[in-house]
């Protein structure tokens, strides 16, 4: 057997000793998904994500969605939260898009409401629509006088797919994510780093292997693990909970893909944490600095199409939002592995700038 081979084994058994990084990696991810599954993912309720385009400070725009809210919550089980956004051309990241014209609620002006839906329009989406234009024709009434002066633009509905893409959906794809990126980004790399601080790894100076054999021997052992736990989490749990996410064969390759690259460049990234700081406090400190931001400027838990626009703009250039969302699109019906390439090629071009410095510059021992 080559060296990294039987360093890879050796790595393996030594992880799965480790009960806490067991804890972590396998009991942590489920446990968390059947907590908010129960508390979010059941059919108690409904809420509509509706995202409202910016209206130019347009006063009666915002009684509108004031207005709205107040109609759905009359409704028992049914609610509305709704995300105001400055730029009309973001990508849509909720189930409604409603849009203003630049006269909406003027006398004697023809104002209108355009309305994009995107998913399938079931009956919960149905009975919201049914509202949205209800509510327009009252408010109509009540602000102007004038009769069907607004209007509810249907035309762009999208009700190709037949999939019910719902929240346990959403919330496995997210959690397999958070699994890959907080594991192999934080989980892993704080282990080396101790293991560094402890002296455990100046036994590998006498043996006959470059840093390239042993840095190799880690990453295929952790990506071999965390592979195969998250492919059994996600398709067990969309099977579990029901999710009736598109499971084709585009879909099962693009996961994979997206899996195994998302689990080397976020240990490539974490290598190179631990390899350009060599003081291993300081390595542990900055690594839990950068845990926090990046996970919540990811779009995992924070919809970022609700932060404000500098923060939006960066969090969007994150290899972290670019594999979130990537990981997201592959339970789509309409999903193509064309569609995933712009994150394939950045995850590449992460990984190998991430090995190729720590390779040079990862140390055995601390200062």
């Amino acid at each position: 057997m080559s060296v990294i081979s039987i360093l890879t084994w050796i790595e393996i058994k030594a992880y799965l000793r480790n009960w806490g990084a067991i804890f972590w990696t396998f009991i942590y991810p489920v446990a968390l998904l059947i907590l908010l599954s129960l508390m979010f993912g059941g059919d108690k309720g409904y809420t509509a994500r509706i995202e409202v385009v910016q209206a130019a400070g347009n006063p009666v725009a915002e009684e509108y969605i004031e207005a709205l809210h107040d109609r759905m919550d009359m409704i028992p089980g049914l609610s509305v939260h709704t995300v105001w956004l400055d730029d009309a051309t973001l990508p849509q990241a909720a189930v409604i898009r409603l849009s203003f014209s630049p006269d909406f609620g003027r006398d004697n002006a023809p104002s209108a409401i355009g309305v994009e839906v995107l998913g399938e329009v079931d009956a919960n989406l149905g009975g919201v629509l049914a509202l949205l234009g209800e509510l327009t024709e009252v408010f109509n009434r009540v602000k102007t006088g004038a009769s069907q002066q607004f209007f509810v633009d249907y035309g762009q509905i999208n009700s190709s797919s037949g999939n019910g893409y719902n929240y346990n959906a959403f919330l496995v794809s997210g959690l397999t994510a958070l699994t890959v990126i907080s594991t192999a980004m934080f989980g892993f790399t704080t282990v080396l780093v101790e293991m560094r601080q402890n002296g455990a790894l100046k036994m590998f100076q006498i043996f006959p292997m470059r840093r390239g054999h042993f840095i190799t021997s880690f990453v295929l052992s952790r990506t071999l693990v965390l592979a195969l736990f998250c492919i059994a989490f996600f398709y067990l749990a969309n099977v579990a909970l029901q999710t009736g996410v598109s499971i084709t064969g585009q879909s099962i390759a693009g996961f994979v893909l997206l899996l195994l690259l998302g689990i080397i460049t976020f240990l490539g990234v974490g290598l190179l944490l631990v390899s350009l700081i060599k003081k291993g406090s300081t390595a542990i400190a900055i690594i839990n600095i950068v845990n926090l931001p990046i996970i919540f400027l990811s779009d995992l838990f924070i919809p970022v199409a609700s932060m404000p626009a500098a923060i939006r703009d960066i969090a969007e250039l994150s290899p972290v939002y670019l594999f979130v969302n990537a990981m997201r699109s592959v339970t789509q019906p309409e999903f193509v592995l064309n569609a995933i390439v712009p994150t394939v090629l950045t995850l590449i071009g992460i990984s190998l700038v991430s090995f190729m410095i720590s390779s040079k510059s990862f140390q055995w021992r601390t200062i």
